[in-house]
């Protein structure tokens, strides 16, 4: 059986950390995003694609979050959404542990990122199956075209992610 699985928004979470003016590490969230995820009951072989509201970026800090939404960083005016899609499904690693790999597009460049999936759980609640996925990678700046010499933010962002869906059988 092959279900639609809906991401809960009010129960799910994106956020990220970098390092912000050499002085520490800046945490932020993005308030909009939503997705498409098909896949069995067990969520195998799942078809994923998700989207995130670039201008929805809060650090809690007005400087920085202007300079997230700028022309010099993510440019939300002309790139409004991340994208992330994946078709090939979770893999199982050395040690056990669950790798899924996509392609995040963040303006106009793509690249493959690999997620760990570092916890999941699958249940049936009133007749309705719900899942519960956490995922977290690191990548770089650099390969998206920003210049994190610059001294204000790192080089390196790490991504944290916790999904919260409910299927729908495809009939």
């Amino acid at each position: 059986m092959r279900y639609n699985w809906e991401i809960s928004a009010a129960s799910s979470l994106i956020e990220f950390s970098f390092k912000y003016y050499e002085i520490g590490r800046i945490k932020g969230y993005f308030k909009k995003f939503g997705g498409e995820i098909t896949a069995g009951n067990h969520f195998d072989n799942p078809e994923i694609k998700v989207w995130i509201g670039a201008e929805s970026v809060s650090t809690h800090n007005k400087a920085c979050d202007r300079s997230l939404v700028s022309p010099a960083f993510l440019s939300v005016k002309e790139y409004p959404a991340i994208e992330f899609t994946a078709s090939h499904g979770c893999r199982l690693s050395e040690g056990g542990i669950q790798e899924l790999s996509g392609n995040l597009r963040i303006r106009n460049i793509t690249n493959c990122i690999n997620l760990l999936v570092t916890s999941s759980d699958i249940k049936n609640l009133k007749k309705e199956l719900n899942a519960q996925y956490s995922l977290t990678t690191s990548f770089s700046l650099i390969d998206y075209g920003f210049n994190a010499g610059d001294g204000i933010f790192g080089d390196i962002v790490s991504l944290n992610v916790r999904l919260v869906l409910h299927a729908n059988l495809i009939s």
